[in-house]
């Protein structure tokens, strides 16, 4: 979404943007969508062209959701980083820092969005938004995150009011990227791919 762009074209939370041809790859999608996939570090193409999820990622990934019972109409894509990762080597991936540095950029898209479940791809998404890298301990379960919208709500016990942010379920699962080559653990990726996806189609 442009206006995300608009709003952070100079951002210099992290030193990602001095070498990025796009800083702040937005969000792109539905504008009100029952889904928000978010994915992890920007690639070249994805920084060249200034958007998130492109090229063969995008087809597996739309292909695998359909095939899980999602509607494509009602889903948002967005990314954990922002900029791309360049390292001398080239496309490298931002650091533990750089992710949470982004962090607050992506809260202020679920917010905008209020989504109502949130896939998760790779351990880099997962690293931002549950704090847990290690995407084998996490994949496939839900965790209700409190990255929505502010809200009040009653204590049941006492009457009294508070403000409370809204508790988004969020669903950690493969990246595409891993269902590129042809062998038994892309095979698997997929496997679980489908059945996360559709777990997660399921709660909302």
């Amino acid at each position: 979404m442009a206006k995300f762009r608009r709003r952070n074209p100079h951002c210099e939370n992290c030193d990602l943007c001095e070498d990025a041809t796009t800083v702040y790859v937005p969000p792109r999608g539905s504008k009100n969508p029952d889904l928000l996939v978010v994915s992890g570090h920007i690639g070249e193409t994805e920084d060249e062209e200034g958007r998130c999820l492109t090229g063969r990622s995008e087809e597996i990934l739309e292909e695998l959701l359909e095939q899980s019972g999602v509607d494509l109409d009602k889903v948002a894509y967005t990314s954990s980083v922002k900029c791309i990762a360049w390292t001398e080597k080239g496309v490298g991936r931002p650091s533990k820092k750089q992710i949470s540095d982004c962090y607050e950029h992506l809260v202020k898209e679920i917010r905008h969005y209020d989504p109502k479940a949130i896939l998760t791809l790779g351990g880099e998404a997962s690293q931002s938004i549950l704090q847990k890298s290690v995407l084998k301990h996490v994949r496939g379960q839900k965790f209700d995150v409190p990255v929505g919208k502010l809200r009040k709500v009653r204590s049941k016990k006492t009457g009294k009011v508070r403000k409370k942010f809204k508790k988004i379920p969020v669903v950690p699962t493969h990246h595409p990227i891993a269902m590129l080559t042809s062998n038994k653990r892309a095979a698997s990726a997929q496997a679980d791919f489908l059945s996360d996806a559709s777990f997660a189609r399921s709660i909302y």
